[in-house]
């Protein structure tokens, strides 16, 4: 198949939505290159076309190695964080910080090899 570029409108961990004309079919199978912002490593994955519309249509990555899988979504966590308003954010950054302090106190060594209580 030929090199086809295309617009990405939006990612998400099973696929992605694409802007262009050319005449693909829903169902096709299609290999996916892009980068991610302020990446130098592109990702590259096997994919299958799974909806279409005039100008647009959506893959769903079929075949994305779990290092890519993790590194998508840390970014997708962090675009998430920064479109949060400050006050929700914080709500989950002191939940999450009340989390961690609650498994490392259960962690706790008391001697015995065995968590105190």
């Amino acid at each position: 198949m030929p090199e086809v570029r295309c617009y990405s409108m939006n990612i998400s961990e099973g696929g992605m939505a694409v802007s262009t004309f050319v005449p693909l079919s829903a169902g096709e199978e299609v290999q996916v290159q892009f980068t991610l912002p302020h990446h130098t490593a592109p990702f590259s994955t096997e994919s299958k076309i799974c909806w279409l519309k005039t100008g647009h249509l959506g893959v769903r990555f079929v075949s994305l190695s779990g290092e890519h899988k993790s590194e998508l979504q840390d970014w997708l966590s962090q675009k998430l964080e920064a479109t949060l308003p400050g006050f929700v954010a914080r709500k989950f950054q002191k939940a999450e910080s009340s989390s961690l302090t609650a498994l490392a106190d259960g962690k706790q060594d008391n001697g015995t090899g065995r968590p105190s209580s």
